[in-house]
């Protein structure tokens, strides 16, 4: 049976069993990260940064993160800027992010990291 997404896969994070549902639009990714079984909130992630004219566009990256819906936490915008500054995919120029993790740190941000760069690259 489809999702109708992209990617819908379940991994551990810090070890809590974790969905991560991807779904890629015309020039967007939809991201949603979830121990909790739900979407807790939403928030866009866009570059203000020029790459067609930056030659140092992976290492010069300027996110803008705003909170759309659920709670508004600097700790949670924080957490998705960290993410989104090291992942990349080709052809997108925002995102619509929902992160419900437990608990944000380092270790469970890196894991992120990680299954996304590895979801994207299939």
């Amino acid at each position: 049976m489809s999702s109708g997404f992209d990617a819908v896969q379940k991994y551990v994070i810090g070890g809590v069993d974790t969905d991560f549902v991807v779904h890629k639009f015309n020039e967007k990714l939809f991201v949603l990260i979830t121990q909790f079984g739900k979407i807790t909130n939403i928030l866009t992630v866009s570059n203000e940064r020029d790459f067609e004219s930056d030659l140092f566009q992976k290492y010069n990256k300027h996110l803008n993160v705003q909170n759309k819906f659920g709670k508004d936490e600097d700790e949670v915008q924080a957490a998705v800027r960290r993410i989104f500054t090291q992942v990349e995919c080709k052809g997108i120029q925002s995102y619509v992010v929902s992160l419900g993790i437990r608990e944000i740190n380092k270790d469970s941000l890196g894991e992120i990291v990680e299954v996304l760069k590895q979801i994207l690259s299939r």
